[in-house]
């Protein structure tokens, strides 16, 4: 089988992985991770102590003053002929599937559509955690972190010829800030917090109600692009492909809703190669919408397409391709996840509006069964064993030593949720889940299986996407099996994305204590050190004692891609999954069919 040529054993990943969050300092420790993952895999004969080493970047409050927005480094590079031209085809399961990027919070949005536009910052590709000018060419952030100010660059036009200025930045985030009726931007759940945005002069500033340390991140993600008001104010917004136009290294061309987009260069970016011409290198990228696994195998292996992305739950599918096809051909990049599977509790109806019964589902869900039954067939783990912060967690080190998921305390723990399920006379629940991709009912069978082992019966209800929405939305549902992943690798942005008022359980989470809010507040306001871990260590406690929004149990390992040899300057980093779709820098040799 494919799977026993997968070498070396994920656990030696997963332990070092483990290994980088013991420096509490999590929104750096994917970094060096990343990098052992691409350098094992791609290089099986290196030794462990050859693996770079965990390095830890500050978020700057002002932005790098040596930077020249408008210039790469310089590096030695193939002249200007080599690196220009042709066309990069990417297969993934899934392209976009509305117009109006900021409504879809999944995946989708960013990997197809993120190269259209530009941010005020932006997540530099190098390491995808340190953040760089973009459309600002400088910030700066005051002491209290509650007012944040940019300078927009004056040279940036959108692709219909109009020039990018400060009131379409205040016109594309108070959108956000106050969204329409009915809508609801999840990615973007932060911006309701500010409390004013103005602009004067070439600067827009941006003042928050509450101090917020990570709240740079929001303008460097994959969703927080610049859109013009022009088309946002437009008659249907931004309802059709014409009104999709922003500032960025490619422009709109053909397209289809979940089926591909083409996307041609765009000939007056802002940002200049080391050659003297702007960026980008190719002519033009396409993204076609391969939902199969072996589909988008097979169009690797015969040269149809160039890259092909794999979901997180496609982690093994992927590395089976790769030893499949060969290194001689491919290479292959794995991106740490910022995320968390969990089960999701409805507490607007019985019996998870009462706290017993939330308490019941979690003490008696055994996370190290979980791991163990998804485990690969030679018995290594492939997944995360998580809490309520999931791999962002700072003490995920710690995790196994907590009361419930602790060998020497497990029969106590179950026994009590046993005691709490008896009380409120909880006897097994349904668990709403979507019938594609199939990895939602490879978890849900799994979750199935623990539950019974601990004495609950979970009844599946498997739905199409469209049965599973309108259920959804009409809470008419009890349980469900979630999967999210965050965007900002920060605590803060883990809890407005998943516990906000706003966040992805929408009004179906229950109340929060009176004593969640204070705790947030002081992560929020305090930067990381002895004094934050603190905090945090108590939201944890709430979490899991007084509140249970959830049943967090696992994540997997990451999401890969598999690279022809030809394509270069798609580097290994942390965020890969959402934030570095711009592909401004990326270049095909000779050897590429397309060139």
């Amino acid at each position: 089988m494919l799977l026993d040529a997968i070498h070396p054993p994920i656990e030696i990943y997963l332990e070092e992985y483990l290994e980088m969050f013991m420096e509490k300092r999590l929104k750096w420790a994917l970094v060096p991770m990343l990098l052992v993952l691409v350098v094992v895999m791609a290089c099986s004969s290196d030794d462990e102590e050859d693996a770079p080493q965990a390095t830890t970047v500050a978020v700057a409050t002002t932005a790098p003053a040596a930077a020249d927005p408008t210039e790469a480094p310089a590096t030695e590079v193939p002249v200007s002929d080599e690196k220009r031209g042709g066309e990069l085809i990417r297969g993934t399961s899934r392209v976009h599937r509305f117009w109006d990027y900021n409504t879809d919070p999944v995946w989708f949005a960013p990997q197809t559509m993120q190269r259209i536009y530009s941010n005020l910052v932006r997540f530099d590709p190098a390491d995808g955690t340190t953040i760089i000018p973009d459309a600002a060419s400088d910030w700066s952030i005051s002491d209290d972190a509650k007012t944040f100010t940019f300078t927009v660059r004056d040279d940036i036009m959108f692709h219909d010829g109009n020039k990018l200025t400060p009131d379409d930045v205040v016109a594309t985030f108070e959108r956000a800030q106050n969204p329409p009726e009915g809508v609801t931007y999840i990615r973007l759940a932060a911006m309701q917090g500010v409390e004013s945005i103005t602009a004067s002069g070439d600067d827009v500033t941006f003042v928050l109600g509450s101090p917020d340390v990570d709240f740079l991140q929001n303008f460097a993600g994959a969703w927080g692009i610049i859109i013009p008001r022009a088309m946002l104010e437009s008659e249907g917004g931004l309802d059709g492909p014409e009104k999709i136009i922003g500032s960025g290294p490619y422009v709109m061309g053909e397209q289809e809703l979940d089926s591909f987009i083409e996307t041609p260069k765009n000939p007056d970016f802002y940002i200049d190669a080391p050659d003297g011409d702007p960026f980008p290198y190719l002519d033009k990228i396409t993204t076609i919408s391969l939902p199969d696994p072996e589909a988008r195998i097979a169009a690797q292996q015969t040269g149809r397409v160039d890259i092909t992305s794999y979901d997180p739950a496609e982690f093994v599918v992927a590395n089976g391709a790769y030893n499949s096809i060969g290194a001689d051909k491919v290479g292959i990049q794995v991106s740490p996840l910022a995320g968390l599977n969990y089960i999701t509790l409805n507490a607007t109806k019985p019996p998870f509006d009462d706290i017993e019964a939330r308490k019941a589902v979690y003490k008696i869900f055994d996370r190290a069964r979980q791991q163990q039954l998804s485990s690969l067939p030679n018995g290594e783990n492939a997944t995360l064993v998580n809490g309520f912060l999931g791999t962002i967690d700072p003490f995920l080190d710690d995790i196994m030593s907590i009361r419930e998921n602790d060998p020497a305390t497990r029969a106590e723990v179950l026994a009590e949720g046993q005691a709490h399920a008896a009380g409120v006379g909880l006897e097994g629940f349904t668990l709403n889940l979507q019938s594609t991709p199939p990895f939602f009912q490879e978890i849900a069978q799994l979750v199935q299986q623990v539950y019974e082992d601990g004495g609950l019966d979970v009844e599946l209800r498997v739905l199409d996407r469209a049965a599973m929405t309108e259920a959804t939305q009409s809470g008419d549902w009890t349980a469900t099996v979630s999967t999210p992943n965050v965007v900002l690798p920060s605590v803060s942005a883990m809890l407005i994305t998943l516990y906000g008022e706003n966040g992805s359980n929408g009004d179906f989470i229950a109340p929060r204590p009176d004593s969640y809010e204070p705790i947030y507040a002081k992560i929020a306001a305090t930067q990381d050190g002895p004094e934050r871990d603190g905090y945090i260590k108590e939201a944890q406690r709430i979490l899991r004692e007084d509140w249970v929004p959830a049943v967090p149990f696992e994540k997997q390992v990451g999401s890969a891609e598999i690279i022809a040899n030809y394509v270069h300057g798609r580097d290994a980093a942390v965020g890969q999954w959402f934030n570095l779709h711009w592909y401004h820098d990326l270049w095909i040799d000779k050897d590429s069919p397309r060139k």
